[in-house]
């Protein structure tokens, strides 16, 4: 209602902008950036004979408070904000963050002790637990690999009468072994270095060595020879390891 004399309106309510604000996902105990909110009262009931002059000052006693996940910041808010300029809002600010306690979604109010504005949020969990403010825990390195199964030697048996000599290697499982090395005479059905022994399992197998070439000639002729034989051991579905032995052979004359 307008006062006899008087021109504009009687009352403006005073106004909170924007009347909500929605903070989206934050991570659990860490507090988002602030959000801005400006609360304004603005006189506009003034004197007929002089417009510019305000007859009756807006006022708003202000109780700045958030609840909930969500706490005021800062404010720029007096005790009472007052509009004394016809038509031209006296204004204050408020700031407001939100830090989530727990997962999910979150509401609360932003009061002024005149308009209101609502405020929402959505906690969202550390990955790999907890809820420190800290982030999420570093990715640990992937595991080694397992080394490469390994053949070992068991032992050297030398044949005086034949100048050869059997090794016996360890193997810790299924597989292939393959020899060879300078000197070693070719088995017939294993001519170079194709498989000697296809291993259905862990255990020791025994291979025979015997020697050509320079080391043949030397076995004969002096009744000893040294050679250095590789034994290769390749895994079933794995990676190939080798084992070097040193063999002595001696031949009765």
């Amino acid at each position: 209602m307008l006062l006899a004399g008087t021109t504009g309106k009687a009352s403006a309510a005073p106004l909170i902008s924007p009347p909500s604000n929605d903070f989206g996902s934050q991570t659990v105990g860490t507090a988002s950036a602030p959000a801005s909110f400006t609360v304004s009262v603005t006189c506009t009931l003034t004197l007929p004979e002089n417009p510019a002059l305000c007859l009756a000052p807006e006022v708003l006693s202000t109780s700045i408070s958030a609840s909930g996940p969500f706490s005021v910041q800062s404010t720029s808010c007096p005790a009472s904000l007052v509009g004394v300029i016809p038509f031209a809002p006296t204004t204050c600010s408020i700031e407001v963050v939100f830090k989530p306690t727990v997962a999910g979604s979150a509401t609360g109010v932003l009061s002024t002790g005149g308009p209101t504005a609502q405020l929402l949020g959505t906690g969202v969990a550390v990955s790999g637990g907890g809820s420190s403010g800290g982030g999420a825990p570093p990715t640990p390195p992937p595991p080694l690999p397992p080394a490469p199964a390994q053949p070992t030697l068991k032992g050297v048996k030398l044949d005086r009468r034949r100048g050869t000599a059997t090794v016996a290697v360890v193997v810790p499982g299924p597989g292939t072994l393959t020899l060879s090395g300078k000197g070693i005479a070719p088995l017939p059905h294993a001519p170079g270095a194709a498989p000697l022994a296809t291993v259905g399992a862990a255990g020791v197998v025994k291979l025979k060595i015997a020697v050509r070439g320079a080391a043949g000639r030397a076995l004969a002729k002096t009744g000893r020879a040294t050679v250095k034989a590789t034994i290769t051991f390749t895994p079933s579905g794995g990676t190939s390891t080798s084992l070097v032995v040193t063999v002595h052979l001696k031949r009765a004359g």
